[in-house]
């Protein structure tokens, strides 16, 4: 950007100024021009990155333009060339047609209920995902206090009396 180079320009100019007493209010920069080989490629690198973006589109252009350029030869040549041309031509739109994918057929996973936040979890889980409760593989709880096994709904241990 032309305004950022000019400040930087006058900040650094302003320093040089200063120490033999002119001091430097604004600054402006109209124009810059770069060498005519550094133009040319900064073009070239342009061009290039847009071709590569759309490679598709500039393929579909050669083979429409070879395929006018084929039509207006006369003989066989042409028409074989025209055929050749028509036929990748045709192949392209085929293969830009993508097929539908098949509804899923993935069976849904299977699911308990934690036994403290009632989160559904898959059913091999050792531990809920949400609160971080053990989870046993027999759907009960044990009580973090005595140890005795509860049904898996309990809200209480039925030996202590252990809030879960």
């Amino acid at each position: 950007n032309q305004m950022e180079l000019a400040e930087i320009l006058k900040t650094k100019l302003s320093t040089f100024f200063a120490g033999i007493g002119i001091k430097i209010t604004d600054f402006n920069l109209e124009n810059f021009s770069l060498p005519e080989n550094v133009t040319k490629a900064l073009d070239d690198s342009s061009a290039l990155g847009f071709r590569r973006r759309n490679l598709d589109i500039e393929l579909q252009l050669a083979q429409a333009d070879a395929m006018k350029a084929a039509a207006g030869n006369p003989g066989m040549g042409g028409a074989g060339m025209s055929l050749g041309v028509g036929l990748a031509f045709g192949q392209q739109v085929v293969s830009g047609i993508k097929p539908v994918a098949p509804a899923s057929t993935v069976a849904p996973t299977a699911t308990i209920r934690c036994p403290k936040c009632n989160a559904s979890i898959p059913v091999n889980s050792k531990f809920c995902p949400e609160c971080g409760e053990k989870i046993t593989a027999s759907g009960k709880k044990f009580c973090p206090e005595c140890g005795t096994e509860n049904p898996a709904e309990a809200k209480f241990c039925k030996d202590c009396g252990h809030k879960f």
